[in-house]
């Protein structure tokens, strides 16, 4: 599970304040540095593989992309999910066919983002970010799974990348910080900038390509219809979140079946920010009856089967996925045991028209 949610697109940047609200700043700023060829070890082998070379963010005859802008509150304000470059690049995507083209998608979105914030090495950085996630996925050090996960992999490229979103490998950031990779995802989703988007589209789509509305669901469906988010909201956003607010959420949103899980996400982010940003507990609501009968089940969330987090059973969302607030529950002392309280309905599908994207 992810501990953001979403950045704002709707309302002006400067009015959140956020974890990653330096780092933003910095990857609208900065320029994208050609990336360079050299070939790393661990992804040497599946590059072998490739008939043809792989093609990396830039090419090498290519002028440096222009710098990546924050647009003004105006953009924001218009900025939807129908003129996103997310749309665009998803529809033009296609899901990996072998499990290497989904580790060099991520090599090349790995390099490119470490080196936007000008991470000291971030090439160096990135690649050895990757191997400690490969590793986590394949269950290296664990040789009863390692040849169970092998197996797993090269029947299915999509549990792949589920095993690489549920990572819990971080990366060095900033300021002594430390980040997961389902935590870049969503920032980059955020971004909604094409040069990090098309690296990431493989990836996305893999995970997309399971979701539960398409096959049997094996008795794995929340009790009645309910999932669980723990998180932190800034009070500037209370505003958004009222009764009939329907919303689209820029990037994956992972949910728990289990509220207690989410409880331990709240009490982390709460305690990570010194107990500055307020607690918030999100219950969101499916069909129950969507367990039999598949109609009724969403249409853009993905039941995670290949997690690193044990038995933790957990409904992933897709990007831009629509959201309706049902009630809230505003708490005098927001803290991780009295969290605020907010109530979502989640859309059958995606078809449906929101405010735009949610300010947190």
């Amino acid at each position: 599970l992810s501990l953001s949610l979403s950045l704002s697109l709707s309302l002006s940047l400067s009015q959140f304040h956020t974890v990653y609200q330096e780092d933003l700043g910095q990857l609208a700023s900065m320029r994208f540095g050609e990336q360079a060829q050299t070939k790393t070890p661990l992804m040497a082998h599946a590059r072998n593989q490739q008939r043809t070379a792989t093609t990396t963010l830039f090419d090498r005859d290519a002028s440096p992309v222009s710098a990546l802008q924050s647009p003004p509150a105006a953009k924001l304000r218009a900025l939807t999910f129908a003129s996103s470059t997310f749309k665009r690049l998803h529809r033009e995507a296609r899901c990996p066919a072998k499990d290497f083209e989904l580790l060099i998608s991520i090599e090349s979105f790995l390099r490119a983002i470490c080196d936007s914030v000008k991470l000291p090495n971030s090439l160096q950085v990135a690649d050895a970010f990757l191997e400690k996630v490969r590793r986590e996925a394949l269950g290296e050090g664990r040789n009863s799974v390692v040849a169970q996960r092998v197996d797993e992999f090269l029947d299915s490229v999509p549990g792949l990348a589920q095993r690489l979103w549920t990572s819990l490998s971080e990366l060095n950031w900033k300021d002594d910080r430390r980040v997961e990779l389902c935590t870049l995802i969503n920032l980059a989703i955020r971004l909604d900038e094409s040069t990090l988007l098309k690296e990431l589209m493989p990836m996305i789509k893999a995970i997309n390509s399971l979701c539960v509305s398409r096959g049997k669901v094996d008795g794995c469906w929340p009790h009645e219809g309910r999932c669980f988010r723990g998180g932190g909201l800034p009070d500037c956003a209370r505003v958004f979140f009222q009764a009939g607010a329907k919303y689209r959420v820029p990037g994956f949103l992972a949910t728990s079946f289990s509220e207690t899980v989410a409880f331990r996400f709240a009490e982390r982010q709460f305690t990570a920010s010194n107990g500055e940003m307020p607690a918030v507990m999100w219950t969101v609501q499916v069909d129950p009856r969507g367990a039999s009968d598949s109609t009724l089940r969403c249409k853009q969330v993905t039941y995670v089967k290949h997690s690193n987090l044990g038995e933790e059973q957990e409904f992933l969302f897709a990007p831009y996925s629509v959201f309706t607030v049902t009630r809230t529950q505003w708490s005098a002392k927001p803290n991780y045991r009295t969290p605020h309280c907010i109530w979502v309905e989640a859309a059958l599908d995606n078809f449906s028209r929101g405010r735009g994207p949610a300010p947190y």
